[in-house]
């Protein structure tokens, strides 16, 4: 998913009131080396990452939310210092692509473990959308966008740190339903 789309989706949470850390590499050699011996993102460390999905209350009673809770999900991880209060800074990437083909939430609770991939060591978020009416394949948008009724998370809600070599389970939870267009 490109930052365009996250952006979108990120500019909810104003009002959430995110403080996000700024890292502390000073470009040396030596703030590397300490980098890489504590795992942080950008180190060339990976682990292993197994994604399940949930929506928040807010979301399943919202009247914003006018489609089943079905449908793909797209998204990314970041860096946790590569994301500000609207969402992912100006000229940054995203560290992996995140998308499902299907994400079914009608009967509620916790999915099971539907998106698994390497992801660099560090503290990372994952930002992104659930398409409940499958609006980005129908309109063919390339990065795909959130649209009114669909459900984001706020962008300091899933965060987490992967361990080089270990494989985390996280769940990853959509607690807002668009309503910015």
């Amino acid at each position: 998913m490109g930052g365009g789309g996250l952006l979108r989706a990120a500019a909810l949470v104003l009002a959430a009131g995110l403080s996000v850390g700024c890292g502390d590499d000073d470009g040396s050699a030596a703030g590397d080396a300490a980098d890489a011996a504590s795992g942080d993102a950008g180190s060339g460390q990976t682990g292993r990452l197994e994604l399940r999905f949930q929506v928040g209350g807010a979301v399943a009673s919202s009247r914003n939310l006018v489609d089943p809770l079905i449908g793909p999900v797209y998204g990314a991880m970041y860096r946790q210092e590569d994301v500000a209060l609207t969402g992912p800074k100006e000229g940054t990437s995203s560290l992996v692509g995140v998308d499902v083909e299907r994400l079914d939430l009608t009967a509620g609770g916790v999915s099971e473990v539907l998106w698994t991939g390497d992801v660099p060591a560090g503290p990372v978020v994952f930002l992104g959308y659930f398409d409940v009416d499958d609006s980005a394949a129908r309109l063919g948008e390339d990065p795909p966008n959130p649209e009114n009724g669909d459900p984001v998370p706020l962008a300091d809600s899933n965060q987490l740190t992967i361990e080089a070599g270990v494989t985390t389970q996280y769940t990853a939870t959509f607690e807002l339903v668009y309503a910015f267009d």
